[in-house]
């Protein structure tokens, strides 16, 4: 796949774009295919086994797309799916506070 493919999730969560990376065909690798840009991005690849999140590269796979595709955020926030627990596509995300994650979902993220 194509990693420039996803460059049309800018304009998403009306944040201003200045995510210039790409993601590497790796990531991509481990994302369910086929997928629209409105559908969940499932991930198929390492699981937090205490969290259930999604793991790319020992980090949130979540944060990295949204960081890559969408905005930089800054380490005392953390990225939630507002839909399916395994979907990485960063429109379907939601920024909340590590505070506020674990008083939500009984576990930091």
């Amino acid at each position: 796949m194509n990693s420039s493919l996803p460059l049309w999730v800018k304009g998403y969560l009306g944040m201003p774009i200045t995510g210039t990376r790409q993601l590497p065909d790796r990531f991509w690798s481990q994302v369910q295919r086929p997928f629209k840009a409105d559908d969940c991005w499932l991930w198929q690849g390492k699981v937090d086994r205490r969290t259930g999140s999604p793991v790319y590269d020992g980090r949130s796979a979540r944060r990295a797309a949204f960081a890559c595709l969408i905005h930089e955020i800054p380490n005392e926030v953390v990225v939630h799916s507002r839909c399916r627990a395994l979907c990485v596509n960063p429109a379907h995300a939601e920024i909340t506070t590590r505070a506020e994650a674990f008083t939500r979902f009984g576990v930091p993220n």
